[in-house]
């Protein structure tokens, strides 16, 4: 029987939000545990669920995961970095957003996926409702190179397939030419109408 440190201090509600995030902590556990020079790695994490009409998600570290309706969007999920806590304390008026960008170590994460117990976990008790014409974009913290209100005017001028809106948004990162862009990795799900299957 193989021990290791379960993600959570608690189960999750939904328990299909703790497969994934239990593999890759488990994952990164294993490998460690073959190769302790790599003690220390570690990840974030975004993975989204939806059942009929209902969205789950489970999050750690400072991974988007934003919702698109009706033109406007919103981030659904905690960031978990120093930045997170920055944009709490302009949004409070403590701060100036210009202050908050100019701090040092606002990338700096509070929590990751390292194959040990994780202490932040960010999986919602109650789902959120979704519905067709809804757009989900799940990403790595690098496409925060561009605005949430750029983010909005791509998605929402947006026709074509999911895989051309990726596209979209990676040419839209690429184009603020950022000397040290992190990396930007993006996941599109774009709603159409549901149909509930009864048996």
């Amino acid at each position: 029987m193989r021990l290791w440190p379960r993600s959570g201090r608690k189960l999750l509600k939904n328990p299909t939000a703790q497969i994934p995030l239990d593999k890759a902590n488990l994952a990164i556990y294993d490998k460690v545990k073959t190769a302790p020079e790599l003690a220390g790695m570690g990840t974030t994490i975004i993975a989204a669920y939806i059942q009929e009409d209902a969205l789950w998600w489970v999050s750690v570290g400072d991974s988007p995961l934003w919702l698109f309706r009706n033109g406007t969007g919103r981030r659904l999920n905690q960031n978990q970095s120093v930045a997170g806590i920055l944009d709490q304390q302009v949004a409070a008026g403590e701060i100036t957003a210009a202050q908050a960008a100019r701090r040092p170590g606002r990338s700096r994460l509070l929590e990751a996926v390292m194959g040990a117990r994780i202490k932040m976990i960010d999986a919602p008790d109650i789902s959120l409702p979704v519905r067709a014409g809804d757009v989900l974009v799940l990403a790595s913290d690098g496409v925060e190179t561009c605005s949430l209100a750029e983010l909005g005017d791509i998605v929402s001028g947006h026709s074509g397939s999911a895989q051309a809106l990726v596209q979209d948004i990676l040419d839209a990162v690429e184009s603020h030419e950022e000397p040290y862009q992190d990396n930007a990795t993006v996941i599109v799900l774009q709603l159409q109408d549901f149909v509930v299957m009864e048996t």
